[in-house]
């Protein structure tokens, strides 16, 4: 087999693992047993074998790295979710906190926590409204702007839906 196809194999992974490491990308690759391994390949259709699977090796890692990468991205939305919940929160706005579209972002989101955008700010405020209920001075209309919504009517529904209560049937059973 031509040294120059050999050559070319080899410079063709070494280039694109380089690449990948320059982008960030934490490649596991030992460059000098996959140098022995190419030049071991007696045939052609060996050396291509080869190549495949190296190529299928930097695949893979690149697909585990955005899956992690992604995870971290839901992590950090969610943790300004926790942030700021009280305030005006929408899927842009958290999408742009993150520099994501925001499309790309919902779809993401729903993959990662199994629920989508709405139901998770609404899961949080509600639950933070359960702990602010034990407060028995606060009114519901003072608690339901501090936890995001401004009409006590829409929390008083929103509540009902998730917890099977109303705020005040809710404060009254914990009395």
């Amino acid at each position: 087999m031509p040294e120059d196809i050999y050559k070319f194999a080899k410079s063709l992974i070494e280039y694109l693992t380089w690449n990948l490491k320059r982008n960030g990308y934490q490649i596991r690759l030992d460059m000098e047993i996959m140098g022995k391994e190419l030049s071991s390949s007696d045939t052609l259709h060996d050396l291509k074998a080869m190549v495949k699977f190296y190529l299928t090796h930097l695949s893979r890692e690149i697909s585990n790295l955005q899956t992690n990468g992604e995870r971290k991205v839901v992590e950090l939305a969610k943790e300004f979710i926790f942030a700021n919940y009280a305030g005006d929160l929408s899927l842009e706005i958290v999408a742009d906190h993150i520099h994501m579209n925001s499309s790309y972002f919902s779809v993401l989101f729903k993959k990662e926590t199994g629920e989508n955008f709405i139901d998770f700010v609404t899961r949080i405020r509600i639950e933070k409204a359960k702990e602010l209920l034990h407060d028995y001075n606060l009114k519901i209309y003072e608690l339901c702007r501090r936890v995001g919504y401004y009409s006590p009517k829409h929390f008083s529904r929103l509540f009902k839906e998730l917890v099977g209560l109303t705020p005040l049937e809710y404060r009254n059973k914990i009395r």
